[in-house]
């Protein structure tokens, strides 16, 4: 079964090609414009056909297998069809050539990692990965009566991509994919949106660098969220948008995708897209023309189109549109909103990502950020605006893949402010859009949003803006052309390269070094690496389970608990039971099967160490 994962790669460099090799355009960018329609395109295929296959409770791996070798086939017909000589660009300078093959081999060893090491991620075992399993046995997207409510309250489609690469293969080598192939995606379309600023070749690899460099994105890149997945789709949201400023209207359809398909994604996605669509709004009443107008109404219906059957589900399940009185979602809204509670939540939420790898500046910083506090009579722990008590990330959190701070990122901010202030007739209009766009989005999301000693994940959008902003400003300072520009700008992509290394090297998320790795280490073990304690307790479980021969399991558990690794480690031992979650006191409880009659119940409580059948 393992044979089929090979049609979506082949059918994506299908589509690569045909969409290169057919391009109108002569620009130098046709290799990165190619893949970030491919990788749109695609995650519109997959988004749209497990939606249609979900109505018929046909997501299974035969019909999952068919549409990718229907899909594959047709591609290859257009392929041969169409396909003329193609010739890729890289750069035209020698020492350009070898930084964008130096990215493409760290990106490379990326992929390797993501295949070879399990999601070891806390919130890839609670939901991410669970509610997979879930879609997979009840063979489509319909609500289930759940303990975690994140399972069903939360957009889908990154999870949408893993269903098609557990099905297709039986297991779950692949699920990192969707991570690992919208970090690569957002590199492309940050250097991309470079392009459009007018930013020089050297600045757009300067901007893939920095973008790489970026600790929580480079982090994520290996896991089962869906942080990159969002971020992606919302940068490209804006690349497309720009194409539309230059009246390029065929982009709206393109427009309406990406921003369609971050909505699906992630719910901060629309706080990152509310200031482009602004924009667009204000464009419109700007000009009035019956072009935009069409532009604006062919983008709106992509986005809801692409929507349908989540706004569906919601509506009909739950009589909520956004499904907004979720008790997880209201969790993480902020609860008042004035200015003293925005000064807090920006505070807190800038100040975490200042923190260098050195104990000092942990508590230098932690100091700073209470007697700011303190000053302002603001209550820094205050339960309204804050999801849990306030702490400086420290230790392995530096390091980790929900709690990995920005320090380079965010120190050239704060020194790039004063700059762009003092030099503002030198910046065009297209990058104080841009900073508009990104600005808005960061403090929207601060001002709507609880602060969370995780909440850095939902940054990686506003650090891709900075990674732009930075290459802009080096080139409209640095323009003339040297040699000394050259070994510069070399040396700078060097040294971004071993800052990811070093971030990769002391991952709190991989076993590579470690005394059980990777290469020694059974991959369902390796799931417990941020509890190696539960592992014992989970094992000993599935054997109680498998010598009960008990095919239908009801499931207790609180929103925190590990479920994944139930589902896998019986799985992997070549058992199948139906798992239903039973005794739901949340939104979900309408939704418990009552004629659903197990034969054992399971209890887990990974905060008491409990994990057994009743």
């Amino acid at each position: 079964m393992n044979f089929f994962i090979v049609f979506p790669f082949l059918s994506f460099v299908a589509l690569f090609t045909i969409l290169y090799s057919n391009s109108q355009s002569l620009s130098k960018n046709k290799t990165r414009e190619s893949f970030l329609l491919t990788i749109l395109i695609i995650s519109v295929l997959i988004a749209i056909s497990t939606e249609i296959l979900s109505l018929f409770s046909l997501l299974n791996s035969f019909f999952i297998s068919f549409l990718w070798i229907i899909i594959l086939i047709t591609l290859l017909v257009f392929y041969f069809y169409s396909f003329n000589k193609v010739r890729f660009w890289l750069a035209n300078e020698s020492y350009e050539k070898i930084a964008i093959i130096a990215l493409a081999c760290f990106l490379a060893g990326l992929l390797i990692i993501a295949i070879l090491h399990p999601s070891t991620n806390w919130d890839s075992m609670t939901y991410h990965l669970s509610r997979v399993m879930h879609w997979k046995q009840n063979q489509n997207l319909q609500y289930y009566a759940s303990h975690i409510e994140r399972q069903i309250v939360f957009q889908g489609f990154a999870e949408y991509f893993i269903l098609h690469t557990i099905l297709l293969t039986q297991n779950d080598y692949f699920v990192n994919l969707p991570q690992w192939l919208s970090f690569v995606g957002l590199i492309a379309a940050s250097s991309l949106i470079a392009s459009e600023l007018g930013i020089s070749r050297k600045g757009q690899i300067l901007t893939a660098f920095l973008v790489l460099a970026i600790p929580i994105a480079l982090l994520q890149a290996y896991s089962t969220q869906n942080d990159l997945v969002g971020a992606f789709f919302s940068i490209c949201s804006f690349w497309f948008f720009l194409k539309i400023l230059k009246r390029k209207y065929q982009y709206s359809v393109l427009l309406g995708g990406s921003i369609g398909m971050a909505i699906l994604t992630k719910g901060t996605s629309y706080l990152y897209l509310t200031p482009l669509i602004l924009s667009f709004i204000i464009l419109w009443l700007k000009n009035r023309t019956y072009v935009l107008l069409k532009a604006g109404f062919i983008t709106a219906i992509t986005i809801i189109l692409l929507n349908t059957g989540l706004f569906f589900r919601n509506l009909s399940t739950f009589h909520n549109l956004l499904l907004a009185n979720s008790k997880e979602v209201n969790a993480v809204k902020n609860q008042t909103y004035h200015l003293k509670s925005f000064y807090s939540n920006l505070i807190r939420g800038f100040s975490n990502n200042l923190v260098l790898p050195y104990l000092e500046t942990t508590i230098f910083f932690d100091n700073i950020v209470r007697g700011l506090h303190k000053v302002a009579q603001i209550d820094i722990d205050d339960k309204r605006t804050s999801f849990t008590k306030f702490e400086m990330p420290y230790g392995q959190k530096l390091y980790s893949q929900d709690y990995a701070p920005s320090p380079l990122h965010a120190w050239i901010f704060l020194i790039l402010l004063p700059i762009w202030y003092i030099f503002r007739e030198k910046l065009s209009k297209e990058f104080r859009d841009t900073l508009f766009w990104g600005l808005s989005g960061f403090l929207l999301l601060i001002f709507m949003l609880k602060w969370q000693p995780f909440g850095v994940r939902f940054q990686i959008p506003f650090w891709t803006w900075v990674s732009i902003w930075l290459a802009y400003t080096i080139d409209v300072f640095w323009q003339k052309e040297n040699k000394l520009k050259k070994w510069v700008f070399l040396m700078v992509y060097f040294l971004l390269s071993l800052k990811s290394v070093f971030y990769l090297y002391n991952s709190a998320n991989l076993a590579f070094k470690e005394k059980k790795n990777v290469w020694n280490t059974p991959r369902e073990e390796l799931y417990f690496l941020a509890r190696p304690n539960l592992y014992q307790d989970y094992k000993k479980l599935v054997e109680q389970i498998i010598q009960t021969r008990c095919k239908k399991i009801g499931l207790i558990l609180k929103l925190d608990d590990w479920e994944y690794p139930l589902w896998q480690m019986l799985h992997n031992r070549g058992f199948y039971p139906e798992i239903r979650h039973i005794q739901v006191e949340n939104i979900a409880k309408v939704l418990e099967d009552k004629n659903f009659q197990p034969c054992i119940i399971v209890k887990i409580d990974n905060h008491n160490g409990i994990a057994k059948i009743l």
